[in-house]
């Protein structure tokens, strides 16, 4: 039979790159084949829409994969540690009177309803009164905090001697803190390069317990010892989350990995940024201070971090009459609303594994008399009776104030933890490409082909003259006659 007289359909059949329709349309088969390979296209032709259907779904339900890798290092930047003694302030540092109402102004800070809004007004009033418009409470704080060189007995980092000059004063909710390797100019990041205590940070202290005073310990926390963070040192630290207690009387070993994070933006992720005004570098920690002073700042129509918008800088009347007792409360809303201070996408963790020996009170006994007057201090404390014994020995002493810290890398790898898109459009289109090649021979060539077959049907019905139906009918009969024969 010539070409010209086939009908559209068995042109379309006899050519598509969809060979299924060719066999329904093969006129040299029988009635029972053409009618199994109609079936059998009809069905894949089925199986396969279904498949793409399926395919787009869970593209549009915006998959994430996993990766998990472990980054081999010789050398690994340590850390910043920043560090607390758990008393806020010594006895020695300030009146028993200031010691009192400092103690509410700083539960106040960190704790929501620490104490009521009366108590609050009177430390404030207190203050004011005493110190007049220009108390500096941040300056306060620093200076009548404990101080480092009153508490380090010992520092080595990397087996060498360290010092108070490796240590940079930040002001927190626990009061005055000291941070090792802050990354400043000044002192610039430092790696360690072999793993293990020895060549880690290690710490004595003698955290004076004797001058700890009573109202100011934490009615919840009433711990004696060194209160500590380990974070990124492009982060300020959490040490309202993410403290770790070393206790006196002990020799606490902190072993910790580094973990890379990364994770994807919406809408993939959850994970986002935003401007900060005061900190160049975005973390959570870092939005959650900026976003609850701001908060506080509108309350009190003045800015606790640097003037910015409308607001000035407060003076410190302003300060602890209104600031310090909004703002824990500020913090709880600033970490309740997710939308303003986001997960960060990239971010630095240290997983740390915490274990604890108790001290040789013998043999220390007689040591730590090379550091401290021992027996001068004991005198001293009971004559203005912060220790009541008069048996109070050497070995109790340690027992009560002395503590040693080791913090050091366990292994120098990098886990590094990467959230990716599991679907794309290459993959979505590939996918479905297998499942049209797989299911029915098809392809794009194929769907160029069935849109080209639609375009001619709807121009012979659009344009046609009635006289060329007709002979396409006649032609169409002729056709079926000749197969039947």
């Amino acid at each position: 039979m010539a070409k010209e007289d086939l009908s559209m359909e068995e042109k379309f059949a006899s050519t598509t790159s969809c060979h299924g329709i060719s066999h329904v349309y093969q006129n040299d088969s029988g009635r029972l084949p053409r009618m199994i390979w109609l079936i059998l296209t009809i069905a894949a032709t089925a199986v396969c829409i279904s498949q793409c259907i399926i395919i787009i779904y869970d593209a549009s339900q915006l998959p994430t994969r996993i990766t998990f890798s472990d980054v081999s290092a010789n050398s690994t930047v340590f850390p910043s540690i920043t560090i607390c003694n758990t008393d806020n302030s010594p006895r020695d540092a300030l009146p028993e009177s200031d010691l009192k109402y400092l103690s509410i102004l700083l539960h106040t800070q960190s704790t929501e309803n620490a104490y009521n809004e009366t108590q609050v007004q009177e430390a404030a009033r207190y203050f004011i009164k005493k110190y007049g418009d220009k108390f500096d409470y941040e300056n306060y704080i620093r200076t009548s905090s404990a101080k480092l060189e009153n508490m380090l007995l010992r520092c080595q980092w990397m087996n060498r001697p360290c010092s108070l000059s490796d240590f940079t004063s930040i002001v927190t909710d626990y009061g005055n803190c000291f941070t090792f390797n802050p990354g400043t100019k000044d002192l610039p990041l430092k790696n360690q390069t072999v793993p293990g205590e020895v060549y880690g940070l290690r710490l004595a202290f003698n955290i004076g317990q004797y001058k700890y005073y009573p109202d100011l310990l934490d009615r919840n926390r009433p711990d004696a010892g060194i209160r500590f963070t380990i974070h990124y040192h492009k982060e300020p630290p959490n040490l309202l989350a993410k403290s770790i207690i070393a206790p006196v009387g002990s020799h606490t070993y902190v072993s910790f990995t580094r973990t890379y994070h990364k994770k994807l933006e919406k809408p993939w992720g959850e994970c986002g940024s935003r401007k900060l005004l005061f900190h160049e570098f975005y973390s959570h920690v870092a939005c959650i201070d900026e976003v609850s002073a701001i908060y506080a700042s509108t309350l009190c129509n003045c800015s606790i971090i640097g003037a910015f918008g409308p607001y000035g800088v407060c003076d410190s009347v302003k300060f602890i009459t209104c600031i310090v007792p909004i703002l824990a409360k500020a913090r709880v809303q600033a970490n309740e609303n997710i939308a303003a201070c986001p997960v960060a996408c990239e971010t630095y963790t240290y997983p740390t594994v915490i274990s604890y020996g108790n001290l040789a009170l013998i043999p220390i006994s007689s040591l730590i008399t090379n550091y401290l007057n021992v027996s001068g201090i004991i005198r001293h404390a009971q004559s203005l009776d912060w220790i009541k014994d008069p048996n109070y020995s050497t070995a109790n002493f340690v027992r009560d104030n002395i503590l040693y810290l080791d913090i050091y890398y366990s292994d120098l790898h990098t886990n590094a933890i990467e959230q990716k898109r599991a679907t794309g459009f290459a993959e979505v289109l590939s996918n479905i490409g297998g499942q049209m090649g797989l299911f029915i021979g098809a392809s794009i060539i194929t769907i160029a082909e069935i849109l080209q077959y639609l375009i001619r049907i709807f121009y012979n019905k659009s344009f046609n003259k009635p006289a060329d139906k007709s002979k396409e009918d006649l032609n169409l009969e002729q056709n079926r006659k000749s197969s039947s024969v």
